[in-house]
């Protein structure tokens, strides 16, 4: 197997990944994705109340379901993200050592292969193995990717796979 055009797009998004979080520094990459995960709790613990309330003026579940869960968290995010961008200023003053950059390699590192594994798993929802083509099915990273891309699957809520199931727009894959 040689390294195909998926392996080469890999290698690039982490690269720039790891290059941009080393600029920015650990402690602005972790607070950044500290707010995307406060979004996404904030989301998953006030989308049911929220969307109670919703479903009152649009009848149809699923829009209803959409608009809830993407105002939410589009409003949380911001909010939460307003907040990390102050702590990190602060952070920043404090003139961190070349530590925090060291950090932020590895965490670019990291975060590419979740942005990867999003992506796999956006496309092996799309496309069915059998119809995939060779530079990905033969890819050195595809193994690795799948596995990652599977993670990301058991992570997101069973009501949300419901729905895109019923709407058979997407291969059942995991």
């Amino acid at each position: 197997m040689s390294i195909t055009a998926l392996d080469e797009i890999a290698i690039i998004i982490t690269l720039l990944s790891a290059f941009l979080a080393t600029i920015r520094g650990f402690s602005r990459e972790a607070l950044s994705l500290l707010s995307w995960i406060l979004a996404a709790i904030f989301t998953c613990f006030f989308y049911k109340p929220t969307l109670i309330c919703l479903e009152q003026y649009i009848s149809n579940h699923k829009l209803a379901l959409g608009i809830t869960t993407s105002t939410l968290f589009l409003i949380s995010l911001t909010i939460f993200s307003f907040i990390a961008m102050k702590i990190a200023d602060i952070i920043h003053d404090q003139r961190i050592s070349t530590l925090d950059r060291i950090f932020g390699f590895i965490f670019g590192i990291a975060r590419s292969f979740l942005i990867l594994a999003v992506g796999m798993l956006i496309w092996n929802s799309l496309v069915s193995p059998a119809k995939q083509p060779n530079w990905i099915s033969n890819a050195k990273s595809r193994p690795l990717l799948n596995t990652l891309s599977k993670e990301v699957w058991n992570m997101i809520p069973r009501e949300i796979i419901q729905i895109i199931n019923e709407k058979n727009v997407i291969n059942q894959i995991y």
